[in-house]
Order: C-alpha cells, then sequence, then structure tokens
C-alpha cells in the first residue's frame, strides 16, 4: 500500500484525515459493519454523525473469538471492513464498545478502497496477536454474518 492519503471525493479538508481535528476516520471489520447488530445504534447516525465512505482492505490477520473478531494488525494477510466518517462523540461510543484502551488497541492503519484508487488512513480497534487467544483464522479476513 501506498504510504500517502489521497481525496475520496469529498470537500477539502477531507483530503488530509490526519490534520483536520474534525475528520475523524474508522475501518471497521466486525460486528460494526453495515448489516451487523453493533452497526445500529452506533453507526447509524443515532448517537453523531455518521457516514459510510467506501468498502475497504488492509493488511493484518483477523481471529474468530466467538461473537466478533479480533484483528492483529502486524498480520501478512487481509482484512476486510468499512470505511465510516465519524465524529468525536461517535469516536467516544465506539472506544466504550471496544473496551479501548483496556480491551482492543486503537491506532492509525492504510486503508485501500475495493471500488476505486482511494486510500486514506483510519483508525482501527485491534489486539496485539500475544493477546489473541483464538487460532481460529476468519477465512480470507472476511468477518460474515454469524448464523445459529
Amino acid at each position: 500500500m501506498e504510504n500517502h492519503v489521497k481525496d475520496y471525493g469529498r470537500s477539502a479538508a477531507s483530503k488530509h484525515p490526519d490534520k483536520d481535528e474534525n475528520e475523524i476516520l474508522v475501518f471497521v471489520y466486525g460486528s460494526l459493519k453495515r448489516g451487523f447488530q453493533n452497526y445500529y445504534g452506533l453507526l447509524d447516525g443515532h448517537i453523531g454523525t455518521s457516514e459510510f465512505l467506501f468498502e475497504g482492505k488492509t493488511k493484518g490477520e483477523m481471529y474468530d473469538l466467538g461473537a466478533f473478531p479480533a484483528v492483529n494488525v502486524n498480520g501478512e494477510g487481509e482484512v476486510h471492513g468499512e470505511v465510516f466518517k465519524v465524529d468525536r462523540r461517535v469516536l467516544r461510543a465506539l472506544d466504550r464498545l471496544e473496551g479501548y484502551p483496556s480491551f482492543y488497541n486503537r491506532s492509525k492503519v492504510k486503508v485501500e478502497s475495493k471500488e476505486d484508487d482511494r486510500k486514506v488512513k483510519a483508525f482501527i480497534y485491534h489486539i496485539p496477536k500475544q493477546r489473541i487467544t483464538s487460532k481460529i483464522r476468519v477465512p480470507g479476513g472476511n468477518w460474515k454474518m454469524q448464523t445459529n
């Protein structure tokens, strides 16, 4: 992945999300994706401002922890998910849900769009590999609906 952040088709301030503190991009890959249980009430606009931008992918390994996945960002595979632009209220709510900083860590990663050449830096919630108890890798790094 390239090192620079490209415009993803929004305002001029959007070209540099690291430089605009009101512009917060988050990459979600599990229960926060559209259609999954934690999307509703958190990323659907009920708490603050949230806008779906695109489906994307980043480097890492995804593990099945049962009801939700965990990602090791230092892995060699790919993790597939969605990029959202959120405000600080939504980010704080996501931090609470993800148990940041006691359970998940939060840091920025490079995310490539699956649809075009957009590349952004976005926050991702992840767990260091030594803290991941599951040995079950999620095939292709794509979390699917869990059905029972």
